[in-house]
């Protein structure tokens, strides 16, 4: 990393990026800089995949401003998208039509903004192991299969389907491993067939399929088959390999290893790391090592879960995280130059954003005096509205009132 920070520093367009950043707290700023500038490039690696984990549970968190302001801030472009699925199915008596359109909202708004969903399915062990009884799995599916069917833009947003059934969750695991995996695996066949049969499940037909396993079955007695068998029906698999160093994710897989065999991602623990720049430098690794060793058989990172990198946000960027919730007098969508015509001299302030900049993203900040969003936000007339400027998609998001921020003294 320090070699690295220091060909930065000499790299034309990181030049005068390096000068701000040198105003923040040592080599500690520097490699967050650095970390969330190869973030950028990570995303326009259009052949990789960098998902997180989105949860039922976390749809009254996040407005989809919000979702979409995370994913693009750690460069995520798509996400494994948790639903209550029998609330978007009209034949089911959990049918709910207000959940239904927010599902259907969201994953259109994410599509918009080049964030591909996977319908997160299957997400207990009761399917597999007969706790919600023996077809509870085929009801499941055929409520996918019976949204999308009707909603045909939404299919057209959705990359896949994505599993999740952890066979060792079962209270039994421990005494129970070789048929419990055995059960695990006839499911996904299981699943994969009536997947695939153009009649069971004619929406469902064409969708990719995922599933996420512990790394830990690799080379267990009891995980025969593993994970080769799951090529009849083109399963990618998200690896889930947890540890901050590092060390035990590189040593698991070697030259012979199961991604010479089967399209899988690495999945990592956000929560593992000491900080965001920590994380970002592992999945920086990850793809630098698993490129090189894997090449096409590398499918991308999938990172656990979307609320960490949520709550990270939160504290780097602010003024991106809250955007969404600042009401439409807070809209502001004049050019540079109408804003320069409408504020003169004195009335509107820009600086650059420093510690908090993302090369070619985030760079500047422009407050605005009187501005009607300040008496939104219930400032005084003498109070300026600050707003960030995203340089690629040339939007102003709403960031705070001066007088909280204290960028300058008016």
């Amino acid at each position: 990393l320090r070699l690295l920070i220091h060909r930065a520093r000499h790299f034309p367009t990181l030049r005068a990026v390096w000068s701000v950043n040198q105003a923040g707290d040592g080599m500690a700023r520097a490699i967050q800089f650095v970390l969330l500038a190869l973030t950028v490039a990570l995303h326009g690696c259009s052949s990789l995949e960098f998902t997180a984990w989105f949860y039922d549970k976390d749809h009254d968190l996040y407005t989809d401003s919000q979702v979409i302001a995370v994913s693009d801030y750690f460069g995520l472009n798509s996400l494994y998208y948790s639903v209550s699925i029998r609330k978007c199915n009209n034949e089911s008596g959990s049918y709910d039509p207000a959940y239904e359109d927010l599902v259907k909202q969201r994953i259109l708004a994410l599509h918009a903004n080049g964030i591909a969903t996977r319908l997160y399915l299957l997400q207990d062990v009761g399917f597999l192991d007969g706790t919600y009884g023996p077809t509870a799995w085929v009801e499941h599916i055929d409520a996918a299969n019976n949204f999308l069917q009707r909603n045909r833009d939404v299919a057209e947003a959705v990359l896949g389907l994505h599993f999740d059934l952890e066979p060792h969750q079962n209270p039994n695991w421990s005494t129970n491993q070789t048929e419990l995996f055995g059960m695990f695996m006839s499911l996904l066949h299981e699943v994969g067939t009536y997947v695939r049969d153009g009649t069971s499940a004619p929406a469902l037909a064409h969708e990719e399929l995922s599933i996420d396993v512990p790394h830990w079955f690799k080379g267990q007695p009891y995980a025969t088959g593993f994970p080769t068998d799951l090529l009849q029906y083109n399963y990618t698999v998200a690896f889930m390999i947890y540890g901050g160093t590092g060390a035990q994710l590189f040593n698991y897989f070697g030259a012979d290893s199961e991604l010479e065999d089967i399209a899988g991602l690495i999945g990592i623990g956000v929560e593992e790391f000491a900080s965001t720049s920590d994380m970002l430098a592992m999945r920086h690794a990850v793809v630098t090592r698993f490129e090189d060793v894997h090449g096409d058989m590398f499918k991308g990172v999938a990172l656990y879960h979307f609320r960490h990198l949520a709550e990270a946000h939160a504290a780097l960027a602010p003024w991106s995280f809250e955007a969404a919730g600042q009401g439409l007098p807070c809209l502001e969508a004049r050019s540079w130059g109408a804003l320069f015509d409408d504020y003169p001299a004195g009335e509107m302030e820009t600086g650059g954003l420093g510690n908090f900049m993302v090369l070619s993203k985030f760079e500047v900040w422009s407050c605005f005096r009187d501005h009607p969003c300040v008496a939104h936000k219930h400032g005084t007339a003498l109070d300026y509205m600050c707003y960030i400027y995203h340089e690629t998609k040339h939007l102003w998001l709403p960031w705070d009132l001066n007088s909280k921020l204290q960028l300058w003294s008016p």
